[in-house]
């Protein structure tokens, strides 16, 4: 049986999110949501850009906006559509 991709992810938004944790925590936890959506993040990436060094670009600026924007995403486990969309929009 294999883990559903969105088992955990509220939580783990929530831990990288919580200012009273100390950082190497919410790194930890991030890094997770990382590991967990750079293949979904990157094949978006690569449908909207045809190009691998653009659809790479595009996920690391993402990504980079999702750590910054986090506190704002309204619904933990809304990540996954959340990102996407931060993807897609790196791509435009």
């Amino acid at each position: 049986m294999t883990a559903d991709p969105q088992d955990g992810v509220a939580d783990l938004v929530r831990r990288a999110r919580h200012g009273r944790a100390p950082i190497r925590e919410q790194h930890a936890a991030f890094t997770m949501l990382v590991e967990r959506f750079e293949g979904m993040a990157f094949a978006t990436a690569l449908k909207a850009s045809a190009d691998v060094e653009a659809a790479r670009d595009a996920c690391q600026e993402a990504f980079l906006l999702a750590w910054r924007a986090l506190p704002d995403l309204r619904e933990s486990a809304a990540f996954g559509g959340w990102l996407k969309r931060l993807v897609r929009t790196q791509c435009a």
